[in-house]
């Protein structure tokens, strides 16, 4: 009998033993993507997450209870769960750029220790962006330069763009230009002693010949030999100055306000290729409906039509008081000439878009998916309803984050895509 009671403790020891192994091997490897991915209901949420699941199970900086836990939350968010949780660490994860805090809300537990996480392993994080970018009906596009090629250069210099030292006539010319410059600014704000003296129309005829002679002037230096290389860095930066990603394109810009007078010089100086001769012409403002706006564009973006360059002007323009309004027009770089493209923007030459806020469109595009987009109106996300302390008022807290007007590349014309996520 005591033969048969050892027997079977030492059979008990060895289940436990095995259960024990099994539960150490279970502890020590971490649960393959393949079994996260088989719990995602949806297909697309399934390609969406994927790469971040593989992340997190390869990361050096987890622990394998943290590769599981973070791994189900991912699963969550995919099933389309805690919504409130993906806003909240959305904008954690874009810096909260464009979105406003009326009130301050307090992140939950899972929250603060998903930002823990992230901040571990910057790579999941980044992948974790990118899987929760446009499950919502929101779409974060202009919030991660990891996520979105933004490569436009707004407000930059052109002194890097120079690569060759000016002719005497160049250097000349730039400096009476920025001189003329300079001269409208005082003739707009009236800082000339003569002016006093003038009536309205001696004015607006000083006004009118001093810009006449600014614009030829402009023009004419463009045209120089050596221009082009040396990229004029003083003109750039008395000028509001655009390069293209390619730095092919370059586009000037000249303000003139005066009494009723409002409007914009642009010009272009381009060249296709290094054997091609230099462009230089005027954009004109384009017309949509019969109808002339100023040329103001705020970026410079890029495609291609064909084997040529096709170059998205992207303007943020108020409008009238309280109307703002975003502006997209293309310009084709051929060897021999800038061609305004007729149909580019929905079959149209140019196209207004309404834009109901007054905050920075952001413009932005996917290279990849060969999409333009830009912020154009608020979605309040979610609505947290609280009873403070020593009130009887209930109160109701919002965050509002933009919404993004998405344009796709067909290869002929920027068709409207309708935003159709699968988290509603």
């Amino acid at each position: 009998m005591k033969t048969l009671y050892l027997v079977l403790f030492c059979i008990l020891i060895a289940c436990q033993s095995s259960s024990i192994s099994a539960t150490k091997k279970e502890i020590v490897e971490p649960v393959l993507p393949a079994n996260w991915l088989s719990q995602i209901k949806s297909q697309e949420a399934k390609n969406r997450f994927k790469d971040v699941l593989e992340e997190i199970y390869t990361s050096s900086f987890f622990s394998i209870s943290e590769k599981y836990s973070l791994s189900e939350f991912q699963v969550r968010f995919a099933n389309c769960e805690d919504i409130k949780m993906q806003y909240q660490l959305l904008a954690f994860l874009t810096g909260e750029k464009n979105s406003i805090d009326s009130v301050g809300i307090s992140a939950s537990r899972e929250v603060e220790w998903i930002k823990k996480m992230y901040l571990k392993d910057k790579t999941v994080a980044t992948q974790s962006l990118k899987a929760l970018v446009g499950t919502t009906r929101l779409d974060f596009a202009d919030y991660s330069s990891s996520y979105y090629d933004t490569t436009h250069h707004p407000f930059k210099s052109f002194d890097s763009l120079s690569v060759a030292e000016p002719s005497e006539k160049v250097r000349r010319m730039e400096m009476e230009a920025v001189e003329l410059i300079k001269e409208l600014g005082k003739l707009y704000s009236y800082d000339i002693e003569d002016l006093k003296e003038m009536n309205y129309e001696e004015r607006q005829r000083k006004y009118e010949n001093t810009r006449a002679k600014f614009s030829e002037k402009v023009k004419n230096l463009l045209e120089e030999p050596t221009a082009y290389e040396y990229a004029l860095p003083l003109l750039s930066k008395e000028m509001r100055c655009l390069y293209s990603p390619d730095k092919k394109m370059r586009i000037y810009f000249i303000d003139y306000y005066y009494e009723t007078l409002v409007g914009v010089y642009a010009y272009a100086h381009y060249r296709h290729s290094p054997n091609s001769k230099v462009i230089v012409t005027e954009v004109d403002c384009h017309s949509e409906e019969k109808e002339c706006y100023p040329l103001y564009a705020k970026a410079i973006l890029q495609t291609h039509k064909g084997n040529n360059p096709l170059y998205i002007l992207v303007s943020d323009i108020n409008a009238r008081g309280m109307e703002w309004r975003v502006r997209i027009l293309a310009l084709e770089g051929t060897q021999n000439k800038i061609i305004n493209c007729m149909d580019c923007v929905e079959g149209m030459p140019t196209k207004m878009y309404d834009k109901h806020v007054r905050y920075n469109a952001s413009p932005a595009f996917d290279t990849l998916k060969q999409e333009l987009s830009f912020s154009f109106a608020q979605l309040k996300n979610y609505r947290v309803v609280g009873l403070p302390k020593g009130t009887k008022r209930m109160w109701s807290s919002y965050e509002t984050v933009l919404q993004r007007y998405i344009l796709k590349w067909n290869g002929k014309t920027f068709e409207e895509v309708e935003l159709k996520p699968y988290c509603e």
